[in-house]
């Protein structure tokens, strides 16, 4: 894939009071030759960050120079997935910092853009993780107690296969031994409707039940998980 850059400079927060965005403007575009440059009054909000968006989806923009705050902020607005981004801090480390409308504070400011650019022409596009195994949505459950068939039942309702290992014979953990439990908001005791769960539990299509089991050895990694279960003596 083709790289192409874009900057975005941010006005606000006291930026373009400190700064000639023009000046930036016509740095970037012209001796650093990044053909998309913008500028935004509010780079971090729903527009700006739609402007960005746009570009990506419409100019083809994969390599983004976001001059505007520092990013140790707003990393989740200024997160686009596929794409180089890197963050040059204007407001922090320049006009929050700096004498506004100072010769060298603009040069300061130009200074970050330079290295900012040549940092984006260096750096590779990221390349989509492709996984060599097909990825398993098959979702392993451990301990086959209130909370463990609740979080089974609840999977297989949304679709998924579901694994579930207890170690002892039967399901239900400690509330085997629970005779009532208090509604809430609380009216009274009502029987334990655990075998009702476990009945749920174990006639569904969509859950493997291992009893007397217990999960020897894992491997891989998400999606592509190996587990060895040993159940009885036998793995």
């Amino acid at each position: 894939m083709e790289k192409k850059t874009a900057a975005y400079i941010c006005s606000g927060c006291g930026i373009g009071d400190a700064l000639n965005i023009e000046e930036l403007v016509s740095l970037t575009t012209g001796d650093l030759k990044v053909p998309i440059c913008r500028t935004h009054a509010n780079l971090c909000s729903q527009e700006g960050a739609a402007l960005i968006k746009q570009d990506i989806e419409k100019e083809g923009a994969n390599a983004l120079i976001i001059a505007a705050c520092s990013p140790r902020v707003m990393y989740d607005v200024f997160n686009f997935e596929n794409c180089i981004v890197d963050r040059v801090n204007l407001r922090e480390q320049v006009a929050w910092s700096q004498p506004a409308g100072d010769e060298n504070t603009q040069m300061m400011a130009a200074d970050y853009l330079r290295m900012s650019a040549a940092k984006v022409a260096a750096m590779e596009l990221p390349v989509p993780y492709k996984p060599e195994k097909e990825l398993s949505k098959t979702i392993l459950v451990v301990g086959g107690g209130l909370a463990g068939m609740t979080s089974a039942v609840e999977a297989s309702k949304a679709g998924y296969q579901v694994v579930l290992v207890e170690k002892e014979a039967e399901l239900g953990g400690f509330q085997k031994k629970v005779g009532q439990i208090a509604t809430f908001p609380y009216k009274g005791l009502v029987d334990n409707p655990l075998s009702d769960l476990v009945k749920e539990v174990t006639s569904s299509p969509k859950i493997k039940v291992y009893t007397g089991a217990r999960v020897e050895k894992t491997a891989g990694g998400p999606g592509v998980f190996e587990v060895s279960i040993k159940q009885n003596g036998t793995t």
